[in-house]
């Protein structure tokens, strides 16, 4: 049995005993979560295989983007560790990269569509409809008769947003709102997946200053020395005291040049994205790092006249 299957039995016989939190270096997983309220169970379900991040180098989270069907699916698929399925339930999904995992919840009984054999996976996940998801999805749940909000009634998924509160999935908007109609966050969705599958929130070591405060030099070199070479770390802590006097926000006197590295503005997004940080801020430490060890890797250190 794999980690993921490991984990989900646990959740669906109902063991309460939490996973043990896993090592990871400052800041986290992600780089746009940083101080989010989430940010335990994202880093949870990421521990765990059920996100891998919301760009292709697997930095970014985009905690506060809405969730859509599709999105869902897979979601769940990986959390519940669904088996695939070669029959194709829905006509608007075809070619879509969830299509697999939107068949694998319709096969469970997890999602019945929005009718006609259409899916709707470009369509926003509701709290009231993430409620259904969940109470279908995961076996065994305690049935409720309390009324726990006071905002879904008549709603019909008021019966499973009752469920999952019983359980301990959703504590709700406020202390008596449920707020079934707003959209699902992926920060929000961590968090409900982590409780559902009995995930221990994950403490995430302070990440690197962004506000505009100085590195230390020993802050510096620790966040060098995870992407630099060991013979270059400290070739970098030395241009990075030349260029920036280790802040991360610096920009140079022309405005053409910004952050640790002090890299060009003009050139930054596509570095970034050879470097694999593509969306990433230049003024992000990390980012900026990892993208100027990327340009010593296939170009040395000409690129800086101080080093």
């Amino acid at each position: 049995m794999n980690g993921r299957a490991a984990t989900v039995l646990l959740a669906l016989t109902m063991v309460t005993a939490p996973l043990a939190a896993l090592a990871m270096g400052p800041g986290g997983t992600f780089t746009d979560d940083n101080g989010n309220l989430h940010e335990g169970y994202i880093e949870a379900i990421a521990g765990v295989g059920i996100t891998y991040g919301c760009n292709a180098a697997g930095t970014l989270y985009c905690p506060s983007a809405g969730v859509s069907r599709a999105q869902m699916a897979s979601f769940l698929a990986r959390a519940l560790d669904l088996a695939p399925t070669t029959e194709d339930y829905f006509n608007d999904d075809d070619g879509n990269s969830h299509e697999d995992n939107i068949n694998a919840v319709a096969a469970a009984g997890i999602s019945l569509g929005t009718g006609n054999q259409a899916y709707d996976p470009s369509g926003s996940v509701t709290r009231d409809q993430m409620a259904s998801f969940l109470a279908r999805g995961l076996k065994g749940l305690a049935d409720s008769t309390q009324d726990h909000f006071t905002d879904d009634n008549g709603s019909i998924h008021e019966d499973n947003i009752n469920i999952v509160a019983a359980n301990g999935i959703t504590v709700g908007c406020d202390a008596s709102a449920y707020c079934p109609l707003d959209i699902v966050t992926r920060a929000q969705m961590a968090s409900l997946l982590g409780r559902a599958l009995g995930l221990e929130e994950l403490n995430v070591p302070p990440g690197w200053p962004t506000d505009g405060s100085e590195l230390t030099e020993d802050q510096a070199r620790s966040l060098f020395s995870l992407y630099f070479q060991p013979g270059d770390v400290e070739t970098a802590v030395r241009v990075a005291r030349c260029e920036s006097n280790f802040d991360p926000t610096a920009v140079n006197v022309s405005g053409l040049h910004g952050g640790l590295f002090q890299q060009a503005f003009s050139a930054w997004d596509s570095r970034a994205e050879k470097a694999g940080w593509a969306g990433a801020s230049i003024f992000d430490p990390e980012a900026n790092t990892a993208v100027s060890a990327w340009l010593v890797e296939v170009g040395g250190w000409g690129h800086w006249t101080c080093h």
